[in-house]
C-alpha cells in the first residue's frame, strides 16, 4: 500500500473507533438532559438530514479545496459540535432546543468528512492496490467499531458518575478526532 493509502486507514480507523465511543453515549447524555424521546427523535431527525447537505456542500467545496482540507475541515466541525456539547451543557436543561444545534453541527461535519473520505478512497489507491486497500481499511474499521464501545464503557464504569464518564468519553473523541485532522 501507498503512504496515503496507510494514512486514509489510520485516519478512518480513528475516526470510527471516536464515532463509535460517542454514538450511543451522545443519545444517553442528551436525553439525560430532556428527559423526551420526543426531543431525541428530532435530535435525530435534525443530524441525518444534515449529514447529505454536508455531503452536498464538501462536494462543492471540493472544487476550491482539496479534498483533504474538507475532511479536516468535517473532522474540525465534528470537534466543534462535541465542544459544543460539554461547554454549554448545563444550558441544555433550560433550553433543550441547543441539541437540535448539537445534531446539526454533528451531521454537516459528518456530511463533510463522509464525502471527502470516500472521494479519497478512490483516488488514493490504484486499481492493483484496491483490494489490499479496501480489505485493510475495513479490517481496522471493523477492529475499532469493535474496541470502541468496550474503551466506553470501561471509562464510564471507572468514573465516579455516569455523567463525568459520558464527558471524559467527549474529551477523548475530541482528541482522537484532533489525531485524525492532524494526520
Amino acid at each position: 500500500m501507498s503512504k496515503n493509502e496507510k494514512l486514509l486507514v489510520i485516519v478512518n480507523a480513528t475516526y470510527f473507533i471516536a464515532a463509535t465511543m460517542s454514538a450511543v453515549f451522545v443519545n444517553v447524555y442528551l436525553y439525560a438532559f430532556t428527559g423526551s424521546i420526543y426531543s431525541m427523535t428530532m435530535y435525530a431527525m435534525v443530524r441525518f438530514t444534515m449529514i447529505p447537505i454536508g455531503f452536498y456542500v464538501g462536494g462543492m467545496f471540493s472544487r476550491k479545496f482539496s479534498l483533504s482540507t474538507i475532511l479536516s475541515i468535517g473532522l474540525l466541525v465534528i470537534i466543534s459540535a462535541f465542544a459544543f456539547l460539554l461547554g454549554f451543557n448545563s444550558l441544555f436543561y433550560e433550553n433543550y432546543y441547543l441539541i437540535f444545534v448539537v445534531g446539526l453541527i454533528l451531521g454537516m461535519g459528518e456530511g463533510f468528512y463522509w464525502f471527502s473520505i470516500n472521494s479519497l478512497n478512490l483516488q488514493s489507491s490504484s486499481k492493483e492496490s484496491r483490494p489490499t486497500f479496501i480489505s485493510t481499511m475495513a479490517i481496522f474499521n471493523s477492529a475499532s467499531t469493535v474496541v470502541a464501545p468496550f474503551v466506553a464503557t470501561m471509562i464510564v464504569r471507572l468514573s465516579n458518575t455516569d455523567a463525568q464518564g459520558y464527558i471524559s468519553i467527549f474529551q477523548i473523541v475530541i482528541v482522537l478526532q484532533i489525531i485524525a485532522a492532524l494526520i
